[in-house]
C-alpha cells in the first residue's frame, strides 16, 4: 500500500515539475494565436490605406515597436524644408531714378520705355484660388485647391523660416476659404506626423502632405473625408494649376502672373485674407527650385519701380487697376 501511495506522489509530481521548468500544457485549450511564432509579412505589404481599413478589434498585436534613430530622418527632411524655404521670394522695390534707394521718389518719364505688358489686375483678383484641382464635398460643393505665402509668421513671431509660411488654400464656388499650413500636415518617417481636419458643410475633410525628400516636389498631397480619398496630387502639380490661372510675362523666362489678397497668418495654424493685395510672378513651367516672386502692389507706383533681383532691364507701374510691365530705357 505503500509503495503504491508513494508511487502516485511521484506520478504526480512529474507535471508540476515540467510546468515549473518554463513548459505549459496546450492540450485541451483554445488556440491563442499571440503564443505562435508571428510571420507579419503579409502586414508589412499592405498599403496605408489598406492598413487603416483594419478593425482595431480584429488586428493581430503587433511587437512593440523598437527605438530607432531619427537622425537619418532628419537630414533626408531638411531636403523637403529646403524646397519650401525656397518657394516664394520678396524683392525690394527700388524707383527707378535712384538705383537701390528704398525711397519712392518720381521717376522722369524719359526712363519709361516701350510697355511690354498692360493687365487689367482688378479683373484678374483671387482667380488663382479657383484652380482646376478641386474635390466635391457630399452634398455637391465644389472645392478649389490652391497655395501661397503668408506675409507675417505664424503664432506672432518676430522672425520665422519661409517654410513656415506656405498655407494650402480650400476655396469653395462662393468664396470661402479655409487654410491648411504645410507644416502642419507634413508625415515624414518617425519625426512628423501632421494632418488637419476641417468642416466643409458639416463635412470633415482631413489633409496630410507624405513627405518625398528625394524628390520634394513630388511629395503627394491627400485629402480623405471618412475612409474616402477625395483628391490626391503632388506638391508640383498644385503649383501647374495654380500658375496656369496667370497671365503670361516673358521677363528671364516666362512666368504667369496672379493678383490677390495678401495672407496673414493667425494664430499657429490659422490665416485670412487682408485688405493688402499682391502681384505674384508663378515660374511656368514649374521646375525644381525656381522661385515665385511676391510683389506688394502697395510698392508698385504709378510713376514707376524696379525690382532688379527679378529683372533688372523692366520696370513696373500700377494706376487704377492697370498693372504695366515696361522696359527701362
Amino acid at each position: 500500500m505503500k509503495t503504491r501511495t508513494g508511487l502516485a506522489a511521484i506520478l504526480l509530481m512529474i507535471p508540476v515539475a515540467w510546468f515549473v521548468s518554463g513548459h505549459r500544457f496546450t492540450g485541451n485549450r483554445a488556440t491563442d494565436f499571440r503564443d505562435a511564432p508571428r510571420d507579419i509579412s503579409a502586414l508589412e505589404t499592405l498599403s496605408s490605406d489598406e492598413f487603416g481599413s483594419v478593425s482595431a478589434d480584429s488586428a493581430p498585436e503587433l511587437p512593440a515597436p523598437q527605438a530607432v534613430d531619427a537622425g537619418g530622418d532628419k537630414e533626408q527632411a531638411d531636403e523637403f524644408f529646403k524646397y519650401l524655404d525656397g518657394m516664394y521670394k520678396s524683392p525690394e522695390s527700388s524707383p527707378i531714378d535712384t538705383g537701390y534707394s528704398k525711397s519712392l521718389s518720381p521717376v522722369s518719364e524719359s526712363a519709361v520705355g516701350e510697355t511690354l505688358y498692360s493687365l487689367k489686375v482688378t479683373e484678374m483678383l483671387n482667380r488663382y484660388l479657383y484652380s482646376d484641382l478641386k474635390f466635391k464635398t457630399s452634398k455637391g460643393a465644389v472645392i478649389h485647391l490652391s497655395g501661397n505665402q503668408s506675409s507675417n509668421c505664424p503664432g506672432g513671431a518676430a522672425k520665422c523660416d519661409d517654410k513656415e509660411k506656405i498655407f494650402i488654400i480650400l476655396t469653395s464656388a462662393g468664396g470661402e476659404s479655409r487654410f491648411i499650413r504645410v507644416m502642419d500636415v507634413a508625415n515624414y518617417g518617425i519625426i512628423m506626423h501632421g494632418s488637419k481636419t476641417v468642416d466643409i458643410n458639416g463635412e470633415q475633410f482631413m489633409t496630410k502632405v507624405y513627405v518625398n525628400p528625394g524628390s520634394p516636389e513630388n511629395s503627394r498631397l491627400e485629402i480623405k473625408s471618412g475612409n474616402n480619398k477625395v483628391l490626391e496630387s503632388t506638391l508640383m502639380n498644385l503649383s501647374e494649376v495654380v500658375a496656369s490661372k496667370g497671365s503670361d510675362v516673358k521677363l528671364g523666362r516666362l512666368y504667369k502672373l496672379v493678383y490677390g489678397n495678401e495672407v496673414l497668418a493667425q494664430g499657429k495654424a490659422d490665416a485670412k485674407f487682408s485688405d493688402k493685395r499682391r502681384v505674384i510672378l508663378l515660374p511656368f513651367p514649374v521646375e525644381m527650385g525656381a522661385k515665385s516672386y511676391l510683389l506688394e502692389s502697395s510698392d508698385i507706383t504709378p510713376s514707376g519701380v524696379s525690382y532688379p533681383e527679378l529683372d533688372r532691364t523692366v520696370g513696373f507701374k500700377l494706376a487704377d487697376g492697370v498693372l504695366d510691365i515696361f522696359r527701362l530705357k
